[in-house]
């Protein structure tokens, strides 16, 4: 699935001020200053004039990838015999009912507006008020081989050209790079009516191969792109996930949060960083035990839809 320990650091580049490196990281040899998350604990190392405070290392972070993860969980799931296939009909205006003891709502950005048609405005509750994000692009490098990049995770503050960017580079196990946050989503951008019609927006994704070659020319400036993606993200009111149950059988799973707004220890589970993003395993485990009479195994009162 993707999994390995990784190292975590906050890096600053100046485009006339290059005269630093990261230990142990050859593709970071021209960079400006490393330095970590006040609200973190640093970890501390000087190497001559070169002063690195990581915000984690592998004893304290990892990754997995998120298409690995999914398709070994689906996996895991067919050895147990449990379904892991859905049918659904193209929008031609034709019908199918697929019978079912419970429902459940986990429509990402989509949910609120299905929640809504569905249910209606009161029942829907806290699901109904969930609301898609800006749009958020990414893009995925492939480097040469002849250019070896190491498990090292990047918030970097970048100054070039004029301007100043703050984008998350992520090497993933697999030998490609993950890079996103490159801002250039300034227009509005409405959040389609399916999946497949969600579009990367085009300044975005130029601004993150222009940041990728600046972190690091000789890796990162004729990289292969393997892929330019964009998402939107389901923000509730609350800033918290909305799980839980809205009428006999209808119930909802959704995160309903940015990827930093709220705190997982609430849930009782563990910060790992999974590619950029906070990600828990045990919401789907909260939802079963719910549709299942089970007592929870956290305290999820406050995030009832």
């Amino acid at each position: 699935m993707g999994y390995r320990r990784t190292n975590t650091l906050q890096l600053e580049i100046e485009e006339k001020r290059r005269n630093k490196s990261v230990p142990d990281a050859g593709w970071l040899s021209s960079i400006s200053k490393a330095s970590y998350a006040a609200s973190l604990p640093p970890f501390f190392r000087a190497i001559d004039d070169y002063f690195s405070s990581k915000i984690g290392d592998e004893e304290t972070t990892a990754q997995a990838h998120p298409f690995h993860l999914t398709q070994t969980l689906a996996e895991v799931a067919q050895v147990e015999q449990i379904p892991t296939e859905l049918v659904a009909t193209t929008s031609d205006g034709s019908e199918i009912v697929i019978p079912a003891t419970d429902v459940v709502f986990a429509a990402g950005p989509w949910t609120g507006t299905l929640a809504r048609k569905l249910l209606g405005k009161k029942d829907a509750g806290a699901a109904g008020t969930i609301e898609p994000s800006e749009p958020s692009s990414s893009i995925v490098l492939r480097p040469d081989a002849s250019h070896p990049v190491t498990n090292h995770m990047l918030f970097t503050e970048l100054t070039f050209g004029g301007r100043s960017r703050e984008p998350e580079v992520y090497p993933r196990l697999d030998g490609t790079v993950y890079l996103c946050g490159a801002g250039g989503e300034d227009e509005a951008i409405a959040l389609p009516e399916r999946a497949d019609q969600v579009k990367p927006v085009p300044a975005a994704i130029q601004r993150l191969k222009e940041a990728a070659a600046f972190v690091s020319p000789d890796t990162f400036g004729d990289a292969e792109v393997v892929a330019e993606q964009c998402c939107f993200r389901p923000n509730s009111q609350t800033g918290l996930p909305v799980i839980g149950k809205h009428l006999n059988g209808i119930w909802t799973r959704c995160l309903g949060n940015s990827e930093w707004s709220w705190d997982w220890e609430m849930l009782g589970t563990s910060h790992t960083n999974l590619t950029a993003k906070q990600i828990t395993l045990k919401s789907p485990l909260h939802q079963a035990e719910l549709i299942l009479g089970l007592p929870t195994s956290a305290n999820i009162s406050q995030l009832s839809p």
